[in-house]
């Protein structure tokens, strides 16, 4: 079986890292294929740092669009071009089965099934269309959100299995849009919880080289804007450095800093008591480490609890509970039934006491300890083999 893999996203980003990376050994052992053949869209302009795909069974195709940074332009260019170049990929390889992360993915893989019949299965199906429109970026009668509904919804009729990211969403498809159970699976995103655990080593090199001492450090990895808070974020943050006596947060992100340390700046936040940096993946763990607690900053919306940050996962692997606005993925019903972290209202109205809460939590013994057992329960590798050994069902290599 020819088995072509169709990422979204650059090889480099880190949604492709932890999440296209750990799923790609794990069909090669269920389907036996000669090879797999990953096909990435590369885009201009973006600050991560260069990966190396790990794996020799893998044919890495990467499509770069053309005419990019022309606005709408480019993203009309886009959504004909890339389609038409990955299905000549496809016909090149004899594809036999399409996988594809996330529904933008999806609906490429939906309009190369259309005309040639092949079979094809998301992972990540979520209803991005009611996410961008939850948020106020895209307009529910716009042609965004109108083209990219219409190709979730072909998705959920012509794909041979969908696989969410949280149980409630799989839960909506079956009881709401009618899709047959046997076709939905679940896998949250997830986190190798050995490269993630917590370092008391890489603690203590980056508490000495950021010169944090004794204080208490929140952590944040992610982007801001559209799909995570924007101003909130550094409301939140103000509040943090007014509740704690000694504070300091480290931001990883690929944002540019001078923009952030001037929105800081304009909070009243000491700029010196705040890191910001872009950091490679295989770092991430080291500067979590280094951390007390962490912050998510994915904006809610409705369709929130069918959202599962990739972030949530790390965080815990490193025994980091966070900070969360409540309704966000799965993971809101774990840290109210189990802790985990503090779950924030969607007007911040509780935003002193989540921070109560949080420092409640990191005053206590051994709570990093107990924070990891939530990424060893719901968080796991071993979580994506038994998914997809039902959804393929069949002998391992």
């Amino acid at each position: 079986m020819n088995v072509v893999y169709i990422c979204y996203w650059s090889v480099n980003d880190p949604l492709t890292i932890s999440s296209v990376m750990p799923t790609l050994p794990v069909l090669y052992n269920r389907l036996n294929p000669d090879r797999v053949t990953l096909i990435t869209v590369e885009r201009h302009g973006t600050r991560y740092p260069p990966f190396r795909i790990p794996y020799e069974f893998v044919d890495h195709v990467p499509i770069t669009p053309r005419f990019q940074g022309l606005g709408p332009l480019s993203k009309v260019y886009e959504m004909t071009s890339v389609p038409r170049q990955v299905a000549k990929v496809c016909e090149s390889v004899g594809a036999e089965l399409l996988y594809a992360r996330c529904s933008h993915a999806g609906t490429i893989a939906a309009k190369i099934h259309r005309r040639t019949k092949v079979p094809f299965v998301v992972e990540s199906f979520e209803p991005h269309s009611d996410y961008m429109a939850g948020t106020g970026t895209w307009s529910r009668r716009g042609l965004k959100y109108r083209y990219a509904k219409k190709y979730e919804r072909l998705q959920m009729r012509d794909a041979q299995h969908l696989i969410t990211v949280t149980n409630g969403y799989r839960d909506h498809l079956r009881d709401i849009e009618g899709v047959p159970e046997e076709r939905l699976s679940v896998i949250p995103c997830t986190t190798d919880l050995v490269k993630g655990r917590f370092d008391a080593a890489a603690r203590r090199e980056i508490r000495d080289r950021l010169d944090l001492g004794s204080a208490v450090t929140g952590v944040y990895a992610g982007k801001f804007g559209d799909l995570y808070y924007d101003d909130e974020a550094f409301r939140i943050l103000a509040d943090g450095f007014q509740f704690f006596d000694d504070f300091r947060v480290l931001l990883l992100t690929p944002d540019d800093p001078d923009q952030l340390y001037s929105r800081l700046l304009r909070q009243g936040i000491d700029q010196s008591r705040v890191f910001v940096g872009l950091v490679t993946t295989d770092e991430v763990p080291a500067y979590l480490s280094a951390a007390d607690f962490a912050y998510s900053f994915v904006r809610p919306t409705p369709a929130g609890p069918f959202q599962c940050p990739i972030k949530h996962g790390e965080y815990w692997a490193a025994g980091l509970p966070f900070m969360t606005p409540a309704r966000i993925s799965d993971d809101h019903e774990v840290i109210r039934d189990s802790g985990g972290g503090a779950l924030l209202a969607h007007d911040l109205s509780n935003l002193r006491e989540c921070h109560e809460e949080i420092g409640g939590i990191i005053s206590q013994e051994g709570y990093r300890a107990r924070v990891q057992q939530l990424a060893q329960k719901f968080k796991g590798r071993d979580l994506i083999d038994e998914a997809l050994e039902s959804v393929f069902r069949g002998p391992t290599r």
